[in-house]
């Protein structure tokens, strides 16, 4: 007598199928070419989240560095040029007259204040002397209107002479009082002429050129 009980019956599953392996190499290609996309554009997200390192988070860079050394020279280049100064300044002599001597020579080295020519002036030399004969002039006069102012002052208390001639005594000696002030003026101005026959470097540099011989007039 057998058991007939119901069991559950086993399905019954079709037979694998035989799949291509050029199928499964595609599947698996295009599976890492999702995960690999995803991870770039996790890490895009992520950096733009994260913002740029600055540089101190960064450290500084590492270099390397060598001592510069001359090396041979491998090749020569001749190129034409021209030496210019940063100041060139042609000198005048400032009074009328001739060199009388150069101290420099054209290429000499000069410091500032440094003695380059005298000028001779004679017609200069001869106003300032006459400019000195007319202070001693002018003070002679301003001793003789002196002299008389107080002898009018003098006379004036025994009526010998009129108020109005003290006047006029006074008033002459103060105009040759003035006089004498007049002529010493013009005599500090021609000595302070003839200081300009001396020619000085108006700064540091090179004589680049003369323009005069001695006994000539005119630029130098």
């Amino acid at each position: 007598m057998t058991d007939q009980s119901s069991r559950p019956s086993r399905p019954v599953l079709p037979p694998p199928s035989r799949r291509s392996p050029w199928l499964r190499l595609l599947l698996v290609g295009l599976a890492m070419a999702i995960v690999v996309g995803a991870a770039i554009e996790g890490v895009r997200l992520f950096g733009k989240r994260a913002g740029p390192i600055s540089e101190a988070a960064m450290g500084p860079p590492l270099v390397r560095v060598e001592p510069a050394r001359r090396g041979p020279a491998e090749t020569t280049l001749t190129l034409p040029g021209d030496v210019t100064a940063f100041e060139d300044s042609p000198v005048y002599a400032r009074v009328n007259g001739y060199v009388a001597k150069w101290m420099v020579d054209i290429g000499a080295r000069v410091k500032a204040g440094q003695l380059l020519a005298e000028i001779e002036t004679p017609e200069l030399e001869q106003q300032l002397k006459q400019a000195q004969a007319t202070v001693l002039q002018a003070k002679a006069n301003a001793e003789i209107a002196s002299i008389t102012y107080r002898r009018y002052a003098g006379l004036v208390r025994t009526n010998a002479v009129s108020q109005q001639d003290v006047d006029n005594s006074q008033a002459a000696l103060e105009a040759r009082r003035a006089d004498v002030v007049a002529a010493e003026a013009e005599v500090g101005r021609l000595q302070a002429m003839v200081g300009f026959q001396k020619i000085y470097a108006p700064f540091d540099g090179v004589v680049g050129a003369r323009n005069l011989a001695k006994a000539t007039t005119g630029a130098l």
